[in-house]
């Protein structure tokens, strides 16, 4: 590969927000830099770059020319802005995006990601909360499954970063114990997400190892 990455994320290999990150530059098919982070090392272990350039002291964080950002769901959205690629069509679609952005974080991910986290990482995790998360989860699942009766993609017939952003971490499912077979249109819609040109599995693109890709 020749050339400089245009953008390096920092991620790591269990994190459904790094991997959302990773996949708009993959179907995107931008040039980045991946860098890893022992997210579960003492803060004070991690790269000296990543603890001067993340705001918050979490991954992912992408750095783009001197702009550097946190938070998957903006990160998103900015790249979106960049790239004219997956941010919706018009005034009314980009809304509906951004809807479904703050959604997924406040309901889909509330649920789906702290199930997987409670049932992968933690040792014996109070069953009061593990049913808490998985009621979260499994309601936020139903919705997104009504809607998806009536569209192809999250918002419209096109992929977007909501449909990027909301199949984050359902890819991992399996390890939050959920049978998205519960959920036939959530499942025909991840079918479909992983149709498009680029798609890859998490695994595929967070490696353990830092990485430069690109088309």
């Amino acid at each position: 590969m020749t050339g400089q990455a245009d953008y390096t994320v920092f991620g790591h290999h269990d994190s459904g927000h790094s991997y959302k990150v990773c996949l708009f530059l993959e179907l995107a098919g931008l040039r980045y830099r991946y860098m890893t982070v022992d997210v579960f090392s003492d803060p004070e272990s991690r790269p000296a770059e990543f603890r001067r350039l993340s705001r918050f002291g979490e991954v992912p964080v992408l750095v783009h020319g001197d702009l550097c950002i946190s938070q998957s769901n903006a990160i998103l959205s900015y790249l979106a802005e960049q790239t004219a690629l997956f941010g919706g069509t018009d005034r009314r679609s980009r809304a509906a995006v951004n809807e479904w952005l703050f959604w997924e974080m406040s309901r889909l991910n509330l649920g789906v990601a702290n199930l997987r986290f409670a049932l992968r990482f933690e040792t014996n995790p109070p069953s009061a909360v593990v049913s808490l998360y998985r009621r979260r989860a499994t309601d936020a699942l139903r919705q997104l499954d009504a809607h998806l009766e009536r569209a192809k993609f999250i918002v419209g017939s096109s992929p977007t970063i909501a449909d990027i952003s909301c199949a984050g971490y359902l890819f991992w499912a399996d390890q939050a114990k959920l049978d998205l077979s519960d959920y036939g249109n959530v499942a025909r819609w991840l079918g479909d997400v992983r149709r498009l040109d680029r798609w890859r599995p998490p695994e595929a693109i967070l490696t353990p190892a830092p990485a430069e890709v690109g088309a």
